[in-house]
């Protein structure tokens, strides 16, 4: 096998590596500060260029040049690093992913250790989309752009000098080419005319931090990191910024690092936000990209210095074997839909909860669907009087789909003291006065309803915020709630109880429990949650508290029943069937019980 000779040494080119890399985790971990770092990926891209051209041109001259040399050294410059951060976000999402995200997780692996992740995640979302953040891999997008670079332009070149063709009319070409895709392609795709960028930009440290991922890049904008990198290049070593900035110790060894740093950082930062559910704090983000440092160092020392520097010939053919191997796992990984056995049934119902709404609920005709008109409510949404029950006081509830749920909970809690009614419409508030429509038609009829039966005690209550986020006394729904307590209390109704809205939750309930399950190291269930809940249902209870203090009413703070500062409730026992919401806030029967069982005396 022969040698190919490698230009002199520079130590600034390795400074501009590490220039390109702190852009990058800058962007990744504080994207306010630093707008534009993505344009790191585009110095890497000219670095690698020069490098590569320039080995291989010299290769050429001298007549040494071999593609099984070029290869094997591309691999053992690529692959050490790589296997190991593959390895370890497998056996990470092994343990913290769910099966759905771990399957995807399977099938970037697969891509990456193909150098193929960048036609995957292509096929997925784009680079600034917020489902990025949930791909531990996506940054492996760009090394399928470098691996094709290696794959295509040594063999252009080796037939461009076959033929005598001029190699700087060909790289010019090139250049041209792939510049004029990269303007084409801005408006339609995105992420592909990233992946072709490959020329451009006048000042990198204009495009760092002037730069948005709200612009439109790479076209014209990717001249910026570009041809900034180009002029630093062409400058030479002994340019006073390239000798004595680039050049200096810290700023080379980032770049020594940088392609491990740039491997291990973006996993962590994803990670941070799989298991937190939500965008990492400023603290957690920073330890992250420290912890990355440290990575790349361990890895770069380790790993992938020993494996460049040793003389092994037989290295070149594990690290491909070991590449292979990470690579199906993946692609096994995603055919077996994410391993959702590796944890136990009892577990795994929360995810694959499923609950049916009508259960414990009146007929239909008692909770009407949203556009069905007032009349079809049933003379059995309120409870008869038999010989029985003649002693038995009236309760009514009033709502919308909430309030059905809740009736399931109080037909168990109260039926033995109370008869009960029941008169709920989706999406619909319990107040009169609001607009025209089905459901100012509808609650005209229940108050109607209500001074006919003559209830002693009125329950309201409804999601209320997704209605209104304003409860303060000016708002519309606020005076509409007010005359409507007003009008039961006109017509003698001697208990009004409002009940404020429950805790609500970003995403199904059981899927929250499933996910803080799979990513406590003992699998516990939590019986609380803060991660996942919706604010909103607190600033609502605050105003609904403040609003009706002082009026004829008794107020339900369902936040106060089910919240403290470890979080809220999430079942009042010890399995999955006797979780309190199969969704975002509806109750099940276990968690209605509950309600009910603390919202009246």
């Amino acid at each position: 096998m022969t040698v190919d000779p490698h230009p002199d040494y520079r130590a600034d080119i390795d400074g501009l590596r590490g220039v390109a890399i702190l852009s990058v985790v800058g962007f990744h971990a504080f994207p306010h500060l630093v707008r534009g770092g993505f344009v790191g990926v585009d110095v890497f891209f000219v670095i690698s260029g020069y490098l590569i051209s320039s080995i291989i041109v010299g290769s050429l001259r001298h007549g040494r040049f071999s593609l099984r040399a070029f290869y094997a050294r591309r691999i053992r410059r690529l692959f050490p690093a790589l296997i190991v951060v593959l390895v370890a976000c497998f056996a990470t999402g092994w343990f913290t992913l769910l099966a759905g995200e771990f399957k995807h997780l399977g099938k970037h692996i697969a891509g990456g250790s193909a150098f193929s992740a960048n036609l995957i995640l292509w096929s997925e979302s784009g680079y600034f989309d917020p489902a990025a953040e949930l791909k531990p891999l996506l940054h492996l997008w760009s090394l399928g752009v470098e691996e094709r670079f290696y794959i295509i332009w040594p063999l252009l070149l080796f037939l461009a000098w076959k033929r005598r063709f001029s190699l700087l009319i060909l790289t010019l070409t090139v250049v041209a080419v792939s510049f004029s895709i990269s303007i084409n392609a801005i408006g339609a795709t995105p992420v592909a005319a990233n992946l072709k960028a490959s020329a451009g930009v006048l000042l990198i440290a204009a495009a760092v931090f002037g730069l948005s991922r709200t612009w439109a890049f790479p076209g014209w904008w990717a001249l910026l990191p570009t041809i900034g990198a180009f002029l630093v290049i062409s400058a030479g070593p002994d340019a006073w910024p390239n000798r004595h900035v680039l050049s200096h110790r810290f700023v080379v060894l980032l770049g020594l690092i940088s392609y491990p740093l740039y491997l291990w950082h973006w996993p962590l930062l994803s990670f941070a936000h799989i298991y937190g559910s939500a965008e990492p704090s400023g603290g957690m983000r920073a330890a992250a990209a420290l912890l990355s440092v440290l990575l790349a160092w361990l890895t770069y020392t380790f790993v992938e210095r020993p494996v460049r520097n040793s003389v092994s010939g037989k290295q070149v053919g594990i690290l491909v074997v070991l590449m292979l191997a990470i690579g199906s796992l993946g692609a096994y990984t995603f055919e077996r839909g994410g391993f959702e056995s590796r944890f136990p049934e009892s577990l795994r119902r929360y995810a694959n909860y499923q609950y049916d709404p009508g259960v414990g609920a009146r007929p239909h005709r008692c909770w009407l669907a949203a556009d069905q008109p007032f009349t079809d409510y049933a003379a059995e949404c309120v409870d008869g009087i038999s010989q029985d029950a003649a002693a038995r006081p009236l309760m009514l509830v009033w709502g919308d789909s909430h309030a059905a749920r809740l009736y399931a909970g109080l037909n168990q809690v109260y039926s033995d003291r109370y008869r009960l009614a029941q008169f709920t419409r989706d999406s619909c508030l319990p107040v009169v006065g609001l607009s025209p429509g089905p459901c100012m038609q509808g609650n005209s009829y229940v108050l109607r309803t209500i001074q006919e039966t003559r209830p002693s005690v009125v329950i309201l209550f409804a999601v209320w915020d997704i209605y209104s986020s304003d409860w303060t006394r000016e708002s519309v729904v606020a005076k509409a709630l007010v005359q409507t307590i007003s009008e039961l209390k006109r017509i003698r109704v001697p208990t009004v109880v409002v009940v404020g809205p429950a805790p609500k939750w970003r995403e199904r309930l059981p899927k929250l429990v499933y996910e803080a399950v799979v990513r406590d190291p003992r699998h516990r269930v939590p019986l609380r949650l803060n991660l996942g809940l919706d604010p909103s249902f607190v600033t609502v209870d605050s105003s609904l508290k403040k609003l009706l203090a002082g009026q004829p009413i008794t107020y339900v703070s369902l936040r106060d029943i089910f919240c403290n500062g470890d979080g809220c409730l999430t079942q009042v026992g010890n399995s999955s069937d006797d979780i309190v919401s199969w969704d975002y806030g509806h109750f099940t029967i276990p968690g209605a019980v509950y309600a009910a069982k603390r919202s009246l005396p």
